[in-house]
């Protein structure tokens, strides 16, 4: 539902995020290693952020969901659909007949 919200704030983050760290790390800091090094605490410490991150109906890492979701009923009443055929009973359209095949054009 919000995907393109959601897409767009991670893409400007991300863009925004390699512009501050080029700045900061690689513009100013003298030094061959030195950068590198700076940068990759950088990076750590924003995906270790990860761990201490909580939604109430998702959970978290550590714990699960403090909310339990409860399906529609509509969702609940609804009857199973058709079943699909699986891959073996599917028409196979990738080999035609050898009557059908197009000639090579050289």
């Amino acid at each position: 539902q919000d995907l393109a919200i959601v897409s767009a704030v991670v893409g400007a983050g991300g863009t925004a995020g390699a512009v501050i760290a080029t700045w900061a790390f690689y513009k100013y800091v003298q030094g061959t290693l030195l950068p590198f090094k700076l940068h990759s605490f950088y990076v750590m410490f924003w995906a270790l952020t990860v761990l201490l991150m909580r939604w109430e109906h998702l959970g978290s890492m550590w714990r699960n969901p403090a909310m339990k979701l409860v399906e529609a009923p509509a969702a609940q009443e609804e009857e199973p659909k058709a079943p699909v055929p699986i891959a073996e009973e599917q028409p196979n359209h990738a080999s035609l007949p050898a009557s059908e095949e197009q000639p090579n054009q050289a």
